[in-house]
């Protein structure tokens, strides 16, 4: 979960 993408509540979020 990263501010990046909030949309990922449930699943690591590793953009950028």
């Amino acid at each position: 979960n990263f501010p990046l993408d909030l949309a990922s509540v449930e699943a690591p979020a590793v953009n950028g």
